[in-house]
């Protein structure tokens, strides 16, 4: 059994959806899933990212309770046991899957990572941006997110979960 992830690493995915989510479904231009959602991928064993962007014109990957295809943009926000796995494994396993967008949040750093494929299997270096700077995705062209606002107003920025 694995620990639930912390109350931060929680609002963090909200503010994806709203900062993210709202928005592009509001707008016709996506629809956007939280943790968690099946995702099924070729060339991939199933995963389980934190936040799955599926453009309307993909949306036929959406089916049977899961999705079976390659999402739009996948992100992952890091916890304390997942950084190796998020950067490593799930990295290069997105990129052989064809995946086009991933982004990794940093709570501890209040950055985001954005990689995009460049060839067939494949990310290029990631653009990272920190608290001040606003990031905007090929996939969602008309949708800017400033940096901050993802960690904006949390309760609890508790990033070690302890038995107390």
């Amino acid at each position: 059994m694995t620990t639930a992830p912390s109350n931060f690493h929680q609002w963090v995915i909200r503010r994806l959806e709203r900062l993210i989510g709202i928005p592009a479904e509001d707008q016709g231009l996506a629809i956007c899933f939280p943790a968690p959602i099946g995702v099924l991928m070729p060339g991939c064993d199933p995963v389980q990212p934190d936040y799955v962007v599926v453009r309307q014109a993909n949306a036929g990957i959406i089916r049977g309770g899961r999705i079976r295809g390659v999402p739009n943009l996948l992100i992952e926000v890091l916890s304390l046991g997942s950084v190796a796995y998020d950067q490593g494994v799930k990295l290069e396993a997105y990129a052989r899957a064809g995946v086009p967008e991933y982004a990794i949040i940093d709570p501890a750093a209040r950055t985001l990572s954005y990689y995009r494929l460049v060839s067939e299997d494949q990310c290029g270096e990631p653009q990272v941006y920190g608290e001040g700077e606003t990031v905007t995705f090929d996939c969602l062209p008309s949708i800017s997110v400033p940096v901050a606002q993802l960690f904006a107003g949390a309760p609890d920025t508790t990033l070690r979960i302890t038995n107390a």
